[in-house]
């Protein structure tokens, strides 16, 4: 993960001192580079942040924030698009040029091409901040399912953003009053629903929805919804949904394996995800160390407990041993009850249905 931040001002230039603090609480979520840019004009002037964890492309050319040749977009993005060379590739044969190998620079360029309607191309997780100086506007989207985090305050035409909370908070402009309407949500669900946060005057930006700042103004758009499909269950058969979750699942790991410049590990657990995963990978000879660990009874105090996770469950296994403990078993005898059966197809259809894996 990386942390994105910055501001936007109306009146006056960006204070460099109150970019910095926006980007010290974000330290643990780029802990490799950082960097910062400020862009100041008469009209509005934007400060961008970013603090680096190097994923893609990990020489100084992957630096953010990015921006186009001209210098007229700037970026800050956190996340890993899965389908970036692949747009590259066609970017190139219309004339456009690269500088670096990351996905970061491919999304600059993909919407000088497209506009906005660049997030219907984008397959993977993330949540960037984009500022078009000719347009004097700045645009905000987040992935799909939400897995990367994005929240923003606008206070008397002052825009400001930040992958957290607490970096937003470090800006004298945003107010800490509660939002006792979220408080009573968070105390009912344990958690405050989109696109309302615990204070007032901070908002999330909701899970497949973009968002445009310009002229004083913020509007929010959906640019993705999951698709509902009414035709029923059984109109293929459960050996048809089997090989198509066979496919679906083989090109979401290998867009996975392939994408990042870095080794790529396994979050494991007993579950159908931590057997299914490990066995694909083994399936695609890219042989790794799955790390397991458990404690034995629960423990009384913080020393005991990091003792107890240490030992004596701790072991390395091959994802060959753990794919053919944990995932052949319940794949080759996924037809023997019926709710293996059930579970399956409707896992299938859900996959099918959502498009989650597949690019737009």
């Amino acid at each position: 993960m990386c942390g994105i931040y910055g501001y936007l001002s109306p009146t006056g230039t960006i204070d460099p001192t109150i970019l910095r603090r926006m980007g010290h609480p974000l330290k643990h979520r780029g802990p490799d580079d950082e960097g910062e840019v400020i862009l100041d004009s008469s009209e509005v002037s934007v400060g961008l942040g970013h603090k680096r964890l190097s994923i893609i492309d990990l020489s100084p050319a992957g630096k953010q924030p990015m921006a186009n040749e001209d210098e007229t977009i700037w970026i800050t993005f956190n996340g890993e698009i899965y389908n970036f060379r692949e747009i590259r590739k066609e970017l190139e044969g219309k004339g456009h040029k690269f500088r670096s190998h990351s996905d970061t620079e491919v999304i600059v360029h993909l919407y000088e091409e497209l506009g906005t309607k660049c997030l219907e191309r984008l397959n993977g997780m993330f949540a960037f901040a984009l500022w078009d100086a000719k347009q004097k506007s700045l645009f905000l989207a987040r992935d799909r399912t939400g897995k990367k985090p994005l929240h923003y305050c606008v206070h008397r035409g002052h825009f400001l953003f930040a992958s957290e909370i607490k970096a937003l908070l470090q800006h004298p402009l945003v107010s800490r009053e509660i939002d006792l309407k979220s408080l009573n949500k968070y105390l009912a669900y344990e958690y405050v629903p989109a696109p309302n946060s615990i204070f007032k005057a901070i908002k999330k930006l909701e899970p497949g929805y973009c968002l445009l700042f310009r002229g004083g103004a913020a509007v929010t758009s959906q640019y993705w919804d999951i698709p509902m499909e009414d035709y029923p269950i059984s109109d293929r058969t459960e050996a048809q949904y089997i090989d198509e979750l066979k496919e679906l699942l083989e090109r979401a790991v290998t867009a996975r394996l392939e994408a990042a410049d870095v080794p790529v590990g396994l979050f494991v657990s007993g579950g159908l995800d931590s057997g299914v995963l490990p066995r694909w990978r083994e399936e695609r000879k890219k042989i790794c160390n799955v790390s397991a660990s458990a404690l034995r009874k629960r423990p009384s105090t913080k020393a005991d407990m990091r003792s107890r996770s240490r030992a004596p469950w701790e072991s390395n296994i091959t994802s060959r041993s753990f794919a053919r403990r944990k995932c052949c078993t319940w794949w080759n005898g996924c037809r023997k009850s019926s709710m293996s059966r059930w579970r399956i197809l409707l896992f299938c259809r859900s996959i099918c249905s959502l498009n989650l894996l597949r690019s737009t």
